[in-house]
């Protein structure tokens, strides 16, 4: 049953994990190179949504999905959780057979960008517990918000979403789940705002069912559908209006110097969280009543956000809006 309470601003599922950050005492190419030190942080795409959107002030409840044999990941996992923001309630979900780990290798000579890990497998059967405590933990006039998400997390993303429309439900999904036809449509139908970026928004114009983006709107129901293009812009579509926002991305270069290191991984799940903050504490407003013009400014700011937090290591590791 939905509650009215309105302390958390939002729920995030369904991905976190320890990001572990090794560095090597590398100043030349050798053959063996000593270890100098390793540390570990929030990461997983979820996680990184909600220490975005902690950083803009919001409170929120991450759902993540941990080992079931309480493994070592997961410790990993629970002692980052303990040294990131305060404002990030976990509710852990045991049903992978083993937790999620993630890996960023400084060799002292070039910094990575690349994260390597493991995913971990959901174990079927222990999915119908998992989705009962999503249900149980529903309030009416959250932000619902869905990110990276595989083919198996949809009925756990199906559980937070809802039955009835609310307004407040956001999809990003991974290229394998779009791939999955059937069940990708299945879920438009529960989604309120979609975000897939470009090469995503080719795979879906290849189904035959849809060819633009007011298809999507059209046949599912979507409100809005944004795509984005890194540096290059992109487009969303409110209800069926089709509006160039390459302008409003321009805003994404703005703290890259050229030669500058970059740190790409991460950037979405910052734009995704910057844009709900700024519709939870700007608009105030389900996406059934928020105009052209205040999604414009909201990926604005998203776009700002996420330009500053490529310059930034670490998939979890975000500006402020201070920080601008």
């Amino acid at each position: 049953m939905e509650t009215e309470t309105q302390e958390t601003s939002a729920a995030i599922g369904f991905s976190g994990n320890p990001e572990i950050i090794a560095r090597i005492n590398r100043l030349e190419e050798t053959e063996k190179a000593p270890l100098k030190d390793m540390s570990c942080q929030l990461g997983g795409t979820s996680s990184n949504v909600a220490q975005a959107m902690a950083k803009m002030g919001i409170k929120t409840t991450l759902y993540a999905l941990t080992g079931y044999n309480d493994d070592f990941n997961s410790h990993c996992f629970r002692w980052a959780l303990k040294n990131s923001h305060e404002s990030i309630k976990t509710i852990e979900f045991p049903i992978l057979d083993k937790g999620h780990m993630g890996f960023i290798p400084i060799d002292g000579i070039k910094i990575g960008s690349q994260v390597f890990g493991y995913k971990g497998k959901i174990i079927p059967n222990r999915i119908d517990e998992c989705i009962e405590i999503v249900k149980e933990n529903a309030q009416k006039n959250v932000w619902r918000i869905a990110t990276g998400v595989q083919p198996s997390e949809v009925p756990l993303v199906k559980a937070l979403f809802g039955e009835n429309r609310s307004g407040f439900r956001y999809l990003n999904p991974r290229m394998n789940l779009i791939r999955e036809k059937d069940i990708f449509f299945d879920l438009l139908k529960q989604t309120d705002i979609l975000v897939i970026n470009h090469t995503e928004y080719e795979a879906c114009v290849s189904h035959g069912e849809i060819d633009s983006r007011t298809d999507i709107q059209d046949k599912f129901g979507v409100s809005l559908v944004i795509v984005t293009n890194d540096k290059d812009g992109g487009k969303y579509s409110l209800h069926n209006n089709i509006i160039n926002v390459t302008e409003k991305y321009s805003a994404y270069t703005d703290y890259i110097k050229e030669g500058a290191e970059i740190y790409p991984t991460g950037a979405g799940d910052w734009f995704a969280g910057a844009l709900i903050s700024y519709f939870i504490k700007k608009v105030k407003k389900s996406i059934f009543e928020i105009k052209k013009g205040e999604i414009a400014d909201a990926i604005f700011f998203a776009s700002r956000i996420s330009g500053k937090k490529i310059t930034m290591m670490g998939a979890g590791n975000g500006p402020s809006k201070s920080e601008l």
